[in-house]
């Protein structure tokens, strides 16, 4: 791991303490943690806490189609002028939109959590690039 452009040797002293403090706890404060990275550390966090279908959803979102389109960027370069292009090619490929914003909403929870614990300064999944579909009117069904 590496790290540098510190204008003082203070400032590097305290990048260094804080990433070392990050990882006593289970935090990975790298500034070079790519997305993919951070996702399936907050997958497996995820697993504790939520229901097993919940979590298997989760799991193939991230592992199937957010990994792939944007587990190369490094977590801190992640923008949101990535996520209305992912949604494009998302769309031209025939994925409803309904998937697609199930998927963005499992990203931005992701990215919800890294703003809550101070990995990120802002989750830049919020807004949403796509509004929630609309579902269709329900039918209350009676005897008659």
């Amino acid at each position: 791991m590496r790290g540098g452009g510190f204008a003082t040797e203070d400032l590097a002293r305290t990048a260094l303490s804080r990433l070392l403090a990050g990882l006593r706890i289970g935090v990975n404060a790298d500034p070079n943690q790519t997305v993919a990275e951070y996702l399936t550390d907050w997958l497996a966090a995820k697993k504790l806490r939520q229901k097993p279908t919940t979590w298997v959803r989760y799991r193939d979102y991230v592992i199937k189609d957010l990994i792939p389109a944007l587990g190369a960027a490094r977590l801190d370069d992640l923008a949101y002028e990535h996520l209305p292009a992912y949604a494009r090619g998302q769309l031209a490929s025939g994925r409803g939109r309904s998937t697609l914003w199930r998927i963005l909403a499992t990203l931005s929870s992701a990215l919800g959590e890294a703003k809550r614990t101070h990995r990120l300064p802002a989750n830049v999944a919020r807004p949403t690039v796509i509004p929630r579909p609309h579902s269709e009117e329900r039918v209350i069904r009676t005897v008659a």
